[in-house]
């Protein structure tokens, strides 16, 4: 835990002491978010993520959000949504909002994200939320097609 919290320390210092023009390349500051994850500074990488989207669009970010742990979901969901209305339906914003409410047990919002998703933009990670809500729904038939037509998207040619 000590080593976490001096890499963690040491990750916010080098950020700190980057110059302005370096923290607003949409890599380095993806990298960012990526290494606060990675060293369970959650809470961090959460505000970084809101700060930045609250500015500008920045598809990355917007879906790593969605990966990150929020010790108060419904604020998570709320950001999602606020961006919804700002950015509009973006794909990253839809599976982010709908993964989020599967990790909180929303089902009836879960589904109406992702299958908003595969208005915009169908995806096999679109069909795999669904055939996960699907499973915790205790939906077999839709779960098993649910993976089959995720399997089919992602077979098909480019």
């Amino acid at each position: 835990e000590a080593q976490k919290l001096a890499r963690l320390d040491r990750l916010k210092t080098i950020w700190d002491a980057a110059p302005r023009e370096s923290r607003r390349i949409v890599a380095v500051r993806n990298e960012y978010v990526r290494g606060l994850a990675r060293l369970n500074a959650q809470a961090e990488a959460l505000a970084f993520v809101n700060n930045v989207l609250k500015q500008e669009w920045n598809a990355d970010l917007a879906a790593s959000y969605g990966e990150l742990h929020a010790d108060d979901p419904l604020s998570q969901l709320a950001s999602i949504e606020n961006w919804l209305n700002q950015y509009g339906e973006r794909p990253e914003l839809l599976i982010t909002a709908g993964r989020v409410c599967l990790r909180n047990k929303l089902w009836g919002k879960a589904r109406s994200y992702l299958d908003a998703m595969l208005r915009v933009a169908p995806s096999a990670a679109a069909y795999l939320e669904l055939a996960r809500l699907s499973e915790m729904t205790q939906n077999t038939a839709d779960a098993q097609r649910f993976y089959r037509q995720g399997l089919e998207f992602a077979g098909q040619p480019l």
